[in-house]
């Protein structure tokens, strides 16, 4: 079913086949296209033939995944909030000269800050504001570790399951997972130090690194969401755009660029934590050979590269990093049959 241009209130636009909504402008197609996706996405749903929805997420994070995708978007629309009160309700750079529009200070500041500077003092000054700023709402208070910690507790508490499968014990469990915790030296709520029985990285070690990682990605986030915010105004100044037009523009570059690198953070970073949590926990429990149970689409079949690795087998000690096999994975261990009490 294509594409089809359409009118509406005397505007032409485009819509998807003869009964989908009419959406006109310059985004009209864009829009379109992505009601048609949804569309399709939908239908597939519909007509799949997967006989375990279970396996749609082997680790079972879905609703951690949204907790976690839930906070990185509230923190980006809080940077898209200040970046439209500085750029077009207060209009700081000036760029509505002589419209005689009321502006509204925000933030503590006066109207239209830097409107008496030149251009390039002008971008400057953006620079000095917007990473202190972009710094709070990204980065502060290391905000991701209570989701990767949670991923790492969820991991551990799912090895007992599989490996236990037909006997497991509420009480038995809650104390392996205490015993465990506390002989790796995993932080959950409170630090604590501990070694690794297997004598080379230990759990706390590795948990550091991996926590270390995800504050580096999101470190490296930040300065490129910086970086491209800049040109975003820089170019402003030079064509020029209206104030409403820059905000939009930033607030565009937000979602593309901040956002969409901290939704992928978010999964791959979880299925890390999740993954060295199984292993760790298999460890304990003496399994020695665990075996890739491979994520399948919310269509029909997993991945083309995840699919290549169901079922392959691993030792232990070397299955450490393997998982995720790409960004988004959610791929899992699963201990092999002869494991299984």
């Amino acid at each position: 079913m294509p594409l089809k241009r359409c009118q509406v209130k005397g505007k032409s636009g485009w819509r998807w086949g003869d009964a989908g909504k009419c959406y006109p402008g310059p985004s009209g197609r864009s829009k379109a296209l992505r009601q048609a996706r949804a569309i399709q996405a939908s239908q597939a749903r519909m007509t799949s033939n997967i006989t375990n929805p279970l396996r749609l997420d082997p680790t079972r994070l879905t609703t951690l995944r949204r907790s976690f995708a839930a906070e990185a978007k509230r923190r980006c629309a809080l940077l898209r909030k200040d970046l439209w009160g500085l750029l077009v309700t207060e209009d700081a750079l000036g760029l509505n000269q002589g419209s005689g529009s009321r502006t509204r200070p925000v933030l503590g500041s006066s109207a239209g800050r830097w409107r008496s500077l030149d251009l390039v003092d002008k971008l400057t000054a953006f620079a000095q504001w917007l990473t202190p700023v972009v710094s709070q709402r990204l980065l502060q208070g290391d905000w991701w570790l209570k989701f990767l910690r949670r991923g790492y507790g969820s991991g551990t508490s799912r090895a007992y399951d599989k490996v236990r499968k037909s006997n497991v014990n509420k009480q038995g469990k809650v104390e392996f997972l205490r015993l465990l915790f506390s002989k790796r030296g995993i932080i959950t709520n409170a630090s604590s130090t501990g070694a690794d029985s297997r004598g080379s990285i230990s759990s706390s070690e590795r948990q550091g690194l991996r926590e270390r990682r995800a504050r580096n990605d999101a470190e490296g986030i930040a300065g490129y969401l910086e970086q491209r915010l800049l040109r975003t105004v820089a170019e402003a100044l030079a064509t020029p755009l209206s104030p409403r037009q820059l905000g939009l523009a930033a607030s565009a570059t937000v979602t593309s660029v901040g956002q969409a690198r901290l939704l992928a953070l978010v999964n791959s970073e979880l299925t890390s934590s999740y993954a060295d949590a199984t292993l760790d926990a298999y460890d304990e429990l003496g399994v020695q050979t665990v075996a890739i149970e491979a994520e399948w689409s919310a269509l029909t079949a997993a991945c083309s590269f995840c699919s290549s690795q169901d079922g392959e087998e691993y030792a232990l000690e070397d299955a450490y990093g393997v998982l995720p096999l790409h960004p988004g994975c959610r791929c899992d261990w699963v201990p092999v049959d002869r494991y299984l009490v």
